[in-house]
């Protein structure tokens, strides 16, 4: 399932391309940022959907390092004394 919605948005890409008249081996740009791309590649749903998933995997980075600097400090008093 996961391969079939990548190729169509891969397609979607390409047809965004062809659209705008960029050619392969040209450098232009397709847009002029990526907050204008991503609103036509992907729908309004999609899109906050992935702004949660990544609000979330912050927070839990952020957590794993703190976690993990209290972890060192334990571990180095722990030896120090």
């Amino acid at each position: 399932m996961i391969q079939y919605q990548f190729m169509k948005r891969l397609v979607l890409f390409l047809k965004i391309i062809k659209k705008r008249g960029v050619g392969m081996n040209k450098t232009n740009a397709i847009g002029s940022n990526w907050k204008e791309i991503r609103k036509e590649l992907f729908s309004q749903e999609e899109i906050h959907k992935t702004d949660e998933r990544v609000q979330r995997l912050v927070k839990k980075s952020k957590k794993i390092r703190k976690l993990s600097k209290k972890r060192l400090e334990m571990s180095i008093s722990i030896n120090s004394d």
